[in-house]
């Protein structure tokens, strides 16, 4: 495979990387094996055999031609060559690195549902723990009062029963979500820039070394040395060596197609970034919808704790009875606003370093 060829088919595979951080260190070593195969015969010397047969200048004439056997034996090394295995190794370095960078910038903005979820259900069972030990008891008293006291009714206690069982319902599901989160791979630090800068500083580097690795292709240097020898002359150092240096013309026209292939190359990346910009309105989107929620559930409690004020002042036993029911609506309502406030503070923080990285 030609150093041309291996760089395109390094370039294309980004396009079926995997994902996993065991599968990324597979991608890696492969690149980078795959460099270290071409390049250790770049930056090694060849050694060559030359036979065949010559015209002797000092023949006999009565020989025909003068013609005499010749070998040649040596050793030549290409400085040009040393140059290219070096650079496409660290080219395949600067791959690496801009492929790990976008795996990790993958999975921060493809991960966006876990996004401050920690929080908003650490948020939302901080106030169901506290409230449920108080409706537990609420239900305990009407169980007492319709079986004993007969002050309460079936309907009130069957009421009652729905509300404590959807909160007793909601704490357990906040349980399994926050043991679920516990469980899966902790997710990385939403800081967008340094992932954003990897990438693109390596991808620039890449094109940059691409660039060199096809200009001095245009080159030729190298140095023969070694054993000459015609059979049949005398020769008192049968050995040689030459150094020679080679242009290829078309290497004039290369800076020109280098650089409209690196403003093509630009124009690419960008559209990288712009699936980054796809998944950040996607989650603006949803940071939008939340603080509309969040404001309904605002007015929603202030007007619940307006009622259960008014009600303080009532003594009859169908004033406490609406009390708790509001009471028990009101831990409902609250547990879900506490959980988008918390879930809408971390989602525009995340955006803020989102927006100032891009």
């Amino acid at each position: 495979m030609s150093a041309a060829a291996w760089l395109l088919v390094s370039v294309l595979a980004l396009g079926a990387a995997p994902a996993s951080e065991e599968a990324a260190d597979g991608y890696c070593r492969w690149l980078e094996g795959v460099a270290d195969a071409e390049s250790s015969l770049m930056m090694a010397p060849s050694l060559f055999a030359t036979g065949g047969l010559v015209n002797s200048p000092l023949g006999d004439p009565s020989d025909a031609l003068g013609v005499k056997p010749r070998l040649m034996l040596g050793l030549q090394y290409d400085f040009v060559r040393l140059y290219q295995g070096m650079t496409l190794r660290r080219r395949a370095a600067a791959e690496c690195r801009g492929f790990r960078a976008s795996q990790r910038l993958e999975a921060l903005v493809g991960g966006q549902e876990q996004i401050g979820l920690a929080e908003a259900l650490a948020a939302r069972a901080e106030v169901l723990a506290e409230a449920l030990p108080k409706a537990e008891a609420m239900l305990s008293r009407l169980r007492v009062e319709l079986t004993e006291a007969r002050s309460a009714t079936l309907d009130e206690l069957n009421a009652t029963e729905l509300r404590v069982d959807g909160l007793r319902a909601l704490f357990a599901q906040t349980a399994r979500e926050q043991a679920a989160l516990a469980a899966a791979e902790p997710a990385e630090a939403a800081d967008l820039t340094p992932l954003l800068e990897a990438r693109r500083g390596a991808d620039l580097e890449s094109q940059r070394l691409a660039a060199n690795l096809r200009e001095s292709s245009a080159w030729g240097f190298h140095v023969r040395a070694g054993y000459d020898r015609v059979f049949g002359l005398e020769s008192g150092a049968p050995f040689f060596a030459t150094l020679n240096l080679s242009y290829n013309l078309g290497g004039l026209l290369q800076p020109e197609a280098n650089a409209r292939a690196e403003q093509g190359r630009r124009v690419w990346a960008r559209g990288e970034d712009a699936d980054v910009e796809t998944r950040l309105a996607e989650l603006r989107a949803v940071h939008a919808a939340e603080r509309a929620r969040l404001g309904q559930t605002r007015m929603l409690l202030a007007d619940l704790e307006a009622r259960l004020r008014e009600l303080d002042s009532l003594s009859s036993e169908k004033a406490r009875t609406f009390r708790e029911y509001l009471w028990l609506e009101l831990v409902k309502v609250k547990a879900e606003h506490v959980w988008l406030e918390a879930h809408t503070a971390a989602i525009a923080r995340f955006l803020g370093e989102a927006e100032e990285a891009l």
